[in-house]
């Protein structure tokens, strides 16, 4: 058997080094949680509140359609007149913008 294949050099020592900064298994420290600490017991952080989603605005261009920017949008004509006060849904302009959401 060569000192290679059994990955110990002469004198029975290992091949490789030892990787810096790596812990062995009894080295290793579990720390307790603060209420076995005796700080009390750990409180949990209220959920944080859903945020209210930003209002999103889009500005009309050549061929768009309130259908195809609802559509785009996840959202409804109907719902996109009522956000923008549009009159005539039918008649929409190059440059126009709309809350989308």
């Amino acid at each position: 058997m060569s000192f290679a294949s059994s990955g110990m050099g002469p004198k029975g020592k290992p091949l490789h080094k030892p990787e810096i900064g790596r812990e062995k298994p009894d080295e290793r420290i579990r720390k307790a949680p603060a209420a076995a600490e005796g700080r009390g017991p750990v409180k949990k952080s209220a959920p944080a509140e859903a945020a209210a989603p930003a209002e999103e605005y889009y500005t009309v261009v050549a061929g768009d359609t309130l259908s195809a920017i609802a559509k785009k949008y996840g959202t409804t004509v109907d719902q996109l007149v009522e956000w923008n006060g549009i009159a005539n849904p039918n008649m929409i302009s190059v440059g126009q913008k709309f809350r989308v959401k």
